[in-house]
């Protein structure tokens, strides 16, 4: 009976000695992945982040020729073909508006649908 034990006891033990063997190569398989998801979800929040702020750079340069262009002495019409121009050649605007130092609408152009939206002529002054 005794010697019917020790292998028993034996193959308990190789058994125990297998299962935490297992038991920490999973859990350090479950950390490493945790670090390298944590590595890439920082790598596309900076992307994300670069985006975003390459997006308000082109935003704030394209206001700041618009603010030029409706700063040059010109008639009306002469503004509305320079905003139509600028909506136009950057495309990813739909309407432009112009106010003036009273907040009061200056001149406005829009492309494509939203004329038809806003049921307005395509640039007015008030």
């Amino acid at each position: 009976m005794r010697y019917a034990l020790i292998p028993i006891l034996l193959l308990c033990a190789a058994l125990t000695t297998v299962g935490v063997g297992v038991f920490t190569l999973l859990e350090r398989n479950r950390e490493d992945q945790a670090r390298q998801f944590a590595v890439e979800r920082q790598a596309q929040l900076d992307e994300a982040t670069r985006g975003v702020a390459e997006t308000l750079e082109d935003v704030a340069e394209d206001l700041r020729f618009a603010g030029e262009l409706m700063s040059q002495p010109g008639t009306v019409a002469e503004h509305r073909r320079e905003l139509r121009a600028l909506l136009e050649a950057v495309g990813q605007y739909k309407v432009i508006i112009a106010y003036d130092a009273r907040a009061r609408s200056g001149c406005a152009c829009w492309t494509g649908a939203w004329a038809s939206r806003w049921r307005a002529r395509p640039c007015w002054r008030r």
